[in-house]
C-alpha cells in the first residue's frame, strides 16, 4: 500500500500527460480538417461553381461553348488540387464531365443538350 501511495502522483502525472497529448492531437486534426474544408470551399468549389453558373446563363451557343472550354482549361490546371475536395463523387463527376466534353466536339446538337443537362446537374451536386 505504501508503494501505491509513493507512485500514485507519478501515475496521475503520466495519465494526465497522456490525456492532454491525445486531446491536443485530436484538436489539431479537427483544426486541419476545418482548414481543408475552408480551402476546398473558397479556393476550388467557389470558383468552379460561380464561374459555371455564369456560363450556364449565356444564351449564345458559340460563346457558351467557348466559355465552357475556358472553364475546363482553367480547372484542369488545378486538377492536382481536386483531391483536396475530399468528396470522391464530386471529383469523379468532374472528371466524367470533362471526358464527356472532350468527346462532344464532333457530336450532334442533341448530345450537346445532354451535356449541358449534365453540366447543370454538376452545379447542383
Amino acid at each position: 500500500m505504501t508503494l501505491t501511495k509513493e507512485y500514485l502522483p507519478i501515475l496521475v502525472a503520466i495519465v494526465a500527460a497522456s490525456l492532454a497529448y491525445l486531446y491536443t492531437k485530436r484538436n489539431n486534426k479537427l483544426n486541419n480538417f476545418y482548414a481543408q474544408v475552408k480551402e476546398s470551399l473558397e479556393g476550388i468549389l467557389g470558383s468552379m461553381y460561380f464561374d459555371l453558373r455564369i456560363i450556364l446563363q449565356i444564351e449564345d451557343e458559340f460563346e457558351k461553348n467557348y466559355e465552357v472550354q475556358k472553364w475546363f482549361n482553367k480547372h484542369r490546371r488545378i486538377e492536382l488540387s481536386l483531391f483536396k475536395l475530399g468528396d470522391t463523387n464530386l471529383i469523379n463527376s468532374y472528371l466524367d464531365l470533362e471526358k464527356e466534353y472532350r468527346q462532344l466536339r464532333n457530336r450532334t446538337q442533341v448530345d450537346q443538350k445532354a451535356f449541358y443537362i449534365n453540366l447543370e446537374r454538376f452545379t447542383a451536386s
